[in-house]
């Protein structure tokens, strides 16, 4: 048996200014891990991970978990067009 329940975050002032700090953080991240895949023209998710997954950790004071979405938000944009950057909104989704 399945339960799907539908629910409406209402969330305070302090804690939504705290999500969007957060959103702002991680734009900055997968602008940065982009940059720098860029640059050393490391284009593959699992390079980019091995070599840029603990600085950014560090750098943004991001979890691994969003660290490697942002990781994965960024390498997929090389997929059908190598000189594409990535973009993000100025508050965007983090998965």
């Amino acid at each position: 048996m399945k339960l799907i329940v539908r629910a409406r975050l209402l969330p305070t002032f302090e804690q939504a200014a705290a999500l969007c700090r957060t959103f702002e953080r991680v734009n900055a991240a997968v602008a940065w891990i982009d940059l720098q895949a860029r640059n050393t023209s490391t284009l593959r998710w699992h390079d980019v991970d091995i070599v840029y997954d603990l600085a950014a950790q560090e750098r943004f004071g991001l979890s691994a978990g969003i660290i490697a979405d942002c990781m994965t938000k960024a390498s997929d944009t090389y997929r059908g067009n190598r000189k594409h950057q990535a973009a993000s909104k100025q508050i965007n989704s983090i998965a």
